[in-house]
């Protein structure tokens, strides 16, 4: 329904924002028969999205997807601390202790740290995360830095360099969803390349064997969202070029806002003409039918587990790197205790969970743990560590 995706769009950044800001500062079964011999050639995950405002939520979430996978994406989209980077200061202890809080709730799992230079509507400079909290206004002599310029690439090679000492990631993106910028502000794009290009060569030469990359916004890269239409084959040359600096073709993507969408296996053909290994950096499918205001989402639990299974299923085929499902537990229960204004905004990914508000299973689960249960195995060309 690409007719509301743009409103949404902006009202979904002040929703995220506000619903980080509010925070507190089963194991997976066998395969089934006749499929016992099939490997997996990806790694399974989810984000660190909270299913309340409360510690015990919270908690909760982590131990289930403890039991339910084997990697974890930390998606660190709450600004940079310019400031301190720009000067060779530490990180600020809020951010490093928030950090502290995930790393030791996460055991044994392959690492997918994501950094973005970028705000979150992808159209200029990443807000300043500081020791008060995320998206703190920028200091007067940045608000008209460019993304491109000395001050804003020095700072940023350090803050990557922290995360990377910091967290010793298997995964590092440092652009969120960056082809976005492309469809709001071209010059911002443009930007942004010679930076990514600038972060990524140095990266690779003090870390060779971490694979460096910027996630793709796929319904801005096929002219599903409104501000993409008509720009497909502006962002095939775009991101073709963009993809000589990364090591993955790495993948969000949320398509059920498109009435009818059905996930085949040819919805990847322009990305697999690049030649890079493919990964799903986040994504979801609702469970559930609701309204975001007066917008309709058509979700259900048979949809939910159909989407899971066919994407899990071509990423058999085609070798995926990993796959994150974005959502762990639906966050009904966070979104009552918002004002109801905000709570209809912050609705756009509430029931992508694979456990219900209670912590009950969904049918998707069970199609998720099917496939974690293969044995895991490294294909032979790929960016795997």
């Amino acid at each position: 329904m690409k007719q509301y995706s743009y409103i949404l769009s902006i009202l979904i950044a002040i929703c995220a924002f506000l619903i980080i800001s509010a925070l507190p500062q089963k194991v997976a079964q066998s395969s089934p028969q006749g499929q016992y011999e099939r490997e997996r050639p990806f790694y399974m995950g989810f984000s660190t999205w909270p299913p309340d405002l409360d510690y015990q939520a919270i908690d909760k979430s982590y131990e289930l997807t403890n039991a339910n996978s084997d990697m974890r994406l930390l998606h660190l989209d709450g600004g940079v601390p310019w400031v301190e980077m720009s000067r060779n200061l530490a990180i600020p202890k809020r951010i490093e202790s928030s950090w502290d809080y995930t790393k030791t709730r996460t055991k044994n799992k392959k690492m997918f740290v994501a950094i973005t230079p970028l705000n979150f509507e992808r159209d200029g400079l990443a807000l300043y995360a500081n020791e008060k909290d995320d998206n703190q206004s920028l200091p007067k002599d940045w608000q008209k830095l460019a993304l491109n310029s000395p001050q804003v690439k020095e700072a940023y090679l350090n803050y990557a360099e922290n995360v990377i000492s910091y967290w010793n990631p298997d995964y590092l993106a440092v652009g969120i969803e960056v082809n976005i910028s492309l469809n709001k502000n071209k010059k911002i794009w443009e930007q942004y390349v010679d930076l990514h290009k600038y972060i990524y060569q140095n990266l690779k030469v003090r870390h060779p064997n971490l694979p460096v990359f910027a996630t793709i916004q796929m319904e801005h890269f096929n002219g599903q969202a409104d501000e993409a239409e008509g720009n497909e084959e502006l962002q095939k040359k775009q991101v073709g070029a963009l993809m000589t600096y990364c090591d993955i073709a790495a993948l969000s993507m949320y398509p059920y806002s498109n009435e009818g969408f059905k996930l085949t296996r040819n919805y990847f053909d322009d990305i697999k003409s690049f030649g890079k290994p493919i990964a799903i950096s986040e994504t979801g499918w609702p469970s559930e039918k609701y309204n975001i205001l007066i917008f309709p989402i058509k979700g259900s639990k048979k949809g939910q587990a159909e989407f899971l299974a066919t994407l899990l299923e071509i990423g058999m085929q085609d070798q995926f790197v990993f796959v994150i499902n974005w959502v762990n537990v639906d966050y009904n229960k966070m979104l009552d205790k918002l004002p109801w204004l905000l709570s209809q905004i912050a609705k756009s990914w509430v029931y992508d969970g694979l456990w219900d508000k209670d912590f009950q299973e969904k049918p998707a689960l069970k199609i998720w743990q099917t496939y974690l249960g293969l044995h895991k195995v490294t294909p032979q060309k790929s960016m795997h560590r």
